[in-house]
């Protein structure tokens, strides 16, 4: 048995290796706990939602194809962990957590950036070609 806290820190230190993904690339378990598992939960997300982002970041990234909303689902045997938002871009070929906004107020400069557990997380959910550095440095997004 993993409490939440548990079930975050083994995400964060795993790697994209350490884990097992079925043929459809929507579901992910966990090599060391079969127990944890993840789910692309893109198409829920869409039902619900429907919509292209309209953020001038999104729209920067990847070959001129709309971003759209997404999303996975963590689970701990049948027990929902947490949902973590994401956009999809350049025609799903990279997932980027949503980002936050900075304002320094001393430089009056915005920034977005995503925390170190997002970025991770995203590591792992990446299709094969992993382009993730890129289309976050595309986007101006900085891992805090």
């Amino acid at each position: 048995m993993a409490t939440y806290n548990e079930v975050m820190a083994t995400i964060a230190a795993s790697s994209k290796d350490d884990w097992v993904k079925d043929d459809s690339g929507k579901h992910f378990t966990y090599k060391r706990d079969l127990n944890i598992r993840l789910e692309d939960s893109t198409d829920k997300v869409q039902r619900e939602r429907r919509k292209s982002l309209k953020e001038p970041w999104a729209e920067n990234v990847g070959v001129g194809h709309p971003a759209e909303d997404a999303g996975f689902t963590i689970y701990y045997g049948n027990s929902f962990v947490r949902h973590v938002g994401m956009v999809a871009v350049d025609e799903y070929r990279g997932y980027i957590p949503y980002p936050k906004r900075d304002l320094n107020l001393t430089t009056r400069e915005e920034t977005r950036t995503i925390t170190d557990w997002e970025y991770k997380f995203a590591r792992i959910v990446q299709p094969p070609q992993d382009d993730l550095d890129y289309y976050l440095n595309q986007a101006g997004i900085k891992v805090k």
